[in-house]
């Protein structure tokens, strides 16, 4: 069962990365009063990275769910946490 979870999770993220590159366009039902929004879904804000920051912190503080770090490294085109530096500016989805 866990494992169904996470390929669900995994192909969300997918669908999300594919979406954003701008390769598809994606349409579906409005958001109905209520329902659960995805952070995944909000426009993309550029975020500088802070010479304190994690990347698990800044992804948890804007969205809600740091374990979404390697979608956002990824989204950015960044392979490694390593990679990162105070001062770089990350695209993510803010949720306003």
């Amino acid at each position: 069962m866990a494992l169904t979870k996470f390929k669900a999770a995994f192909a969300a993220r997918y669908l999300f990365l594919v979406a954003a590159s701008g390769l598809v366009s994606v349409c579906g039902p409005a958001n109905s009063a209520g329902a659960e929004v995805n952070p995944m879904d909000a426009p993309l804000e550029l975020v500088t990275f802070g010479e304190n920051d994690t990347i698990r912190g800044l992804v948890g503080h804007y969205l809600s769910d740091p374990d979404l770090w390697p979608t956002v490294l990824a989204l950015n085109n960044i392979d490694s946490p390593a990679d990162l530096h105070p001062g770089q500016q990350l695209r993510l989805p803010v949720v306003q």
